[in-house]
């Protein structure tokens, strides 16, 4: 509590927000960025929660981070943006996900991975870019983790193949 004039009988509350930890004061302080104070009358403010932060003074509420983003430390006052190769789906998180195989994420702050497109492939997780499918391999459907061979007598000379419908001339096999 605090009075800001002299020859008063009471003394007044610190609103939301604020807080006033020494007795005697004329005047109350905000609540630093990273922290909140949701109630009246109180001596300190909490920090804001791991997935949460408050980017301004005198803050009665932290906001969460949204999808992409993530605060892994408790009393921030920003959310950092996923990295490349990871995503968060969920608002309020401390940690983004790495993509899963067979998906991959090329930019920053995002909350999907997309699968490897036809003729690609991704076999580690946390990947930025897929890989195309060497000579003689392909893939026919998005997000596989690894590259098919092509049968006996087909083969296919391009890189990034679909498929391998290329069959062996005579007097050649494969």
């Amino acid at each position: 509590k605090f009075q800001r004039y002299s020859g008063r009988s009471s003394c007044y509350s610190c609103g939301k927000g604020t807080y006033q930890r020494y007795k005697g004061k004329s005047y109350c302080y905000s609540c630093w960025k990273g922290t909140f104070q949701p109630f009246y009358g109180k001596s300190f403010c909490y920090y804001c929660s791991r997935g949460k932060y408050s980017s301004s003074w005198a803050r009665t509420y932290c906001s969460s981070c949204g999808k992409g983003k993530y605060q892994r430390y408790t009393g921030k006052s920003y959310c950092s943006s996923c990295g490349t190769g990871k995503y968060q789906r969920y608002t309020s998180r401390s940690y983004c996900s790495s993509c899963e195989a067979g998906k991959h994420q090329s930019s920053t702050g995002r909350s999907f991975c997309t699968e490897c497109n036809l003729g690609m492939y991704t076999s580690s997780t946390g990947t930025v870019e897929c890989q195309s499918c060497s000579a003689g391999k392909f893939t026919d459907s998005k997000g596989k983790t690894i590259c098919d061979e092509c049968r006996a007598g087909t083969y296919s000379a391009a890189t990034s193949a679909t498929s391998c419908s290329q069959e062996c001339a005579v007097g050649t096999y494969s």
